[in-house]
């Protein structure tokens, strides 16, 4: 401040029965007519907690509180701005990946899996690139669900995308059609018989 007060670097979380906390408290200065003020901040039905700050005791308000009062309520709205654009990208990101990934198997869906095609499509046009494409579905998958049930036939659907998963290297891309459909993408496939060998791994 103006009279070289140093602030001192406090923890960014304290615990209720911590706060004001001494090094703020010790700030304050009767003969100075400095004042350690604590201040809620609230807005509608939400409540961020106290503020704490030392400063000179006004006069020439009524209240002699007025301009801690505004930097509270200063405080309390930027804390509200940035909880609501925190609100808002949250919502963005769920957007965006309800968009791109089955939300029973957490799978890329079809169309970033055909986004991903395109891009292998694009890149061998470019360089000497080969890919291959595996199309799967499960027999008698219709039983499961009409015998044991939908949940039943879920819980079978996340257990098969985990496998296939666990089979596949990370550059590979396995998503789920829809139904019990799931294709997958080989990238860089360097041997000619290396498809055949995947289809034969994900089979057992």
């Amino acid at each position: 401040d103006s009279e070289g007060t140093q602030i001192p670097t406090l923890p960014r979380d304290l615990p209720v029965r911590s706060f004001p906390p001494r090094e703020v408290v010790d700030l304050a200065d009767l003969d100075q007519d400095l004042m350690c003020y604590i201040a809620p901040l609230k807005v509608r039905a939400r409540d961020w907690g106290m503020l704490a700050l030392v400063g000179p005791v006004d006069a020439d308000v009524p209240t002699g509180r007025e301009t801690m009062n505004q930097w509270a309520a200063l405080l309390t709205a930027s804390l509200e701005h940035e909880s609501v654009l925190q609100a808002l990208r949250k919502q963005e990101e769920q957007l965006r990946r309800a968009a791109l990934y089955d939300e029973l198997t957490d799978l890329p869906n079809r169309t970033l899996f055909l986004d991903r095609l395109r891009q292998s499509i694009l890149r061998s046009r470019r360089r000497p690139n080969r890919f291959a494409v595996l199309m799967l579905d499960l027999d008698g998958f219709k039983v499961v669900n009409d015998s044991l049930g939908h949940l039943a036939g879920d819980q079978l659907l996340i257990e098969v995308a985990k496998r296939i998963t666990a089979s596949l290297r990370d550059l590979d891309t396995a998503a789920r059609f829809g139904g019990d459909e799931f294709a997958v993408l080989l990238e860089d496939v360097g041997d000619p018989n290396g498809p055949i060998r995947a289809a034969e791994r994900l089979q057992a």
